[in-house]
């Protein structure tokens, strides 16, 4: 009879190798804790190396990658060169806009965390702008 080697972890969370001809023999218990409540895992023998899984095409999906990155950053850019700056006005500004007060129109300014989350809180998408988005750099 054959045996092979067979790794189990019990209820308690012992981890534990068994050599048998069967991985359902009733017999088996847990040689710390003495639970026969045991679930079968991987066996190191049997992890093995995966074939086909080499990358080789990483170089050129990190120029994609880049050149991705490149456009995004630059249409950022473009966004805040073109909205209009309301300075300190920019709370009153936004909220005038979610209740079509005024037109709506995209806009940048200063506003503390308090405000800020004062305006997300009510509904009112804002965003910081980053400094690097502020310069072309």
């Amino acid at each position: 009879m054959a045996l092979k080697v067979y790794d189990f972890s019990c209820e308690n969370g012992h981890t534990f190798e068994a050599w048998l001809a069967s991985p359902d023999d009733e017999a088996l218990s847990c040689p710390v804790c003495g639970s026969t409540k045991l679930e079968r895992r991987p066996a190191a023998s049997r992890i093995g190396r995966v074939e086909g899984t080499v990358r080789t095409d990483v170089d050129q999906d990190l120029a994609k990658r880049r050149a991705l990155e490149a456009k995004a950053l630059t249409a950022m850019r473009r966004v805040v060169a073109e909205a209009e700056d309301v300075g300190r006005r920019f709370p009153e500004e936004v909220r005038k806009m979610a209740l079509n007060e005024t037109k709506h129109r995209l806009v940048k300014g200063e506003c503390s965390a308090e405000e800020a989350l004062s305006l997300l809180e009510d509904g009112i998408p804002v965003a910081p702008v980053p400094d690097f988005l502020k310069s072309n750099n």
